[in-house]
């Protein structure tokens, strides 16, 4: 009997292993802990913001009874410091994670899928998010993250050096005429992280893509991701020494020596809080050819539940709490991006350091409706 027993057991056992392979999507291991969620953030660049995330953590507890452990983490150390989280017993329930992550802690079993927790959510809907955001959380046709913060790249012009009007294409873009010596065209595109992000730019405007649509092969290794790199290529002009100097000097474009550079919403408050009499002006990134659609790369940050979270069902209420209109403003404005809810996206509901920029970031608003997300794949 008791034999009997054991393998009535087993095969239960290999039944429900089989059904979370298969599905992939299971909501085993919820429940079991304390309820307290840790929560894994940015951490704001100013104390008023990071006050005013602490007591958004208050609010959620007061209204729901449910403690948050909010752990602030500056951006430039939050990767390897999540990494190596996730291997101690300090591991975090819920946290931001950078778009591009989102694929490898996928892959890896790291996330929790959350299809089953957005089917029974009555506030978390997925055909509010800017859609290009939206994929970013998505990958082998299962959601493994909520948006919450999007940017993009948008073309930054010096109108002392420029005019004020901004290049409509490539070739306006090259032949800006240069007549100060001292003054260089192109800031460049950074390297590592950075030179991927922005040649992904270049390359959505001259019509290519970094892979195919079943992302199961490279694209970009056509005529049209060839002609992207030259035009970066050409921008930097190797052949002036006063370009290269520029470009590996501290703030030149912010100093006004530089005509044009590639920046977001976060690059406008730091040029309005240090050089406030920089007579800038903000555009979409210009297509290859005058009259094409502009397009630009997606960025921001999703929220992830940990797959060895015991609080997942907590971990979605605070979800739904952060997507509130009200708060996924407020946290918007810490970083100077906007919400991913379309609807809730609006240059009035972000800070500005000069009320002029307001226009600015319109334009990255703009921009946005016609980002392009990197590719959802491991690496």
């Amino acid at each position: 009997m008791k034999r009997n027993r054991f393998k009535y057991l087993a095969f239960g056992a290999f039944l429900a292993l089989t059904f979370t392979l298969t599905t992939g999507c299971s909501k085993n291991g919820d429940g079991g802990g304390d309820g307290t969620i840790r929560f894994w953030v940015y951490q704001p660049s100013k104390p008023e913001d990071q006050t005013a995330y602490k007591n958004l953590m208050t609010e959620f507890k007061e209204e729901t009874g449910i403690s948050v452990q909010l752990l602030m983490i500056v951006k430039d150390s939050y990767n390897q410091a999540i990494n190596s989280a996730l291997s101690s017993r300090s591991k975090p329930d819920m946290a931001y994670l950078d778009q591009p992550k989102i694929s490898d802690f996928a892959d890896d079993g790291t996330l929790a899928c959350l299809d089953d927790y957005i089917a029974e959510s009555e506030v978390i809907d997925n055909s509010k998010f800017f859609q290009s955001g939206l994929a970013t959380s998505i990958y082998k046709g299962k959601q493994y993250g909520v948006p919450l913060n999007m940017t993009t790249s948008v073309l930054f012009y010096n109108k002392n050096i420029v005019g004020e009007e901004a290049p409509k294409s490539w070739d306006e873009w090259l032949n800006t005429p240069i007549e100060n010596s001292q003054h260089s065209l192109f800031d460049g595109i950074g390297t590592g992280g950075y030179a991927g992000w922005y040649y992904q730019d270049f390359l959505a405007n001259n019509g290519g893509k970094l892979l195919n649509d079943a992302g199961t092969a490279v694209a970009f290794n056509d005529a049209k991701g060839v002609a992207a790199a030259k035009m970066i290529q050409d921008l930097y002009t190797f052949d002036k020494r006063q370009a290269s100097q520029n470009r590996s000097s501290n703030n030149a474009f912010g100093r006004g020596q530089i005509a044009y550079k590639l920046g977001s919403s976060n690059d406008i408050d730091a040029l309005d809080t240090n050089f406030p009499t920089l007579n800038y002006g903000i555009a979409k990134i210009p297509p290859s050819v005058a009259g094409q659609t502009s397009y630009s790369n997606m960025g921001g940050e999703n929220l992830v539940v940990f797959d060895h979270s015991p609080n997942k069902k907590n971990c979605i209420k605070l979800i739904e709490f952060l997507l509130r209109k009200e708060n996924i403003n407020r946290i918007a404005s810490f970083t100077g991006n906007f919400p991913a809810i379309e609807e809730y996206a609006s240059v009035d509901s972000i800070p500005v350091v000069r009320e002029e920029s307001r226009a600015r970031k319109a334009v990255i608003l703009d921009q946005l409706s016609t980002s392009v997300p990197r590719p959802v794949i491991p690496k």
